[in-house]
């Protein structure tokens, strides 16, 4: 399973959401949604946001300091 399925999955689970309902707070279809948990469907950052504010959390993303920049 994927980071954003797991993710998406626990969401749901915390808020106590169907799939049906997170997908219209978040304005997507629900198939997007079953799609992204199963693994079979990789969003893009900006989709995983919209799907994971629309269940009342947020995501807050840091580039890794990997030492490279000079």
């Amino acid at each position: 399973m994927s980071t954003a399925a797991e993710i998406v999955a626990r969401v749901r689970r915390e808020r106590g959401l169907s799939m049906s309902l997170l997908a219209e707070m978040a304005g997507v279809s629900r198939s997007t949604v079953s799609r992204i948990e199963s693994g079979k469907f990789e969003p893009t950052f900006a989709l995983l946001r919209r799907v994971v504010e629309a269940g009342g959390f947020d995501i807050d993303a840091e580039p890794e300091d990997d030492g490279a920049r000079g």
